[in-house]
């Protein structure tokens, strides 16, 4: 995972980074 990496990102950039992703997790 790259919750480490994110620090403060709000979560919507992750959630949108995780859907660029597409993968399962």
């Amino acid at each position: 995972y790259f919750a480490g990496s994110v620090g403060g990102a709000p979560l919507s950039m992750v959630k949108q980074y995780i859907e660029q992703q597409s993968r399962p997790d």
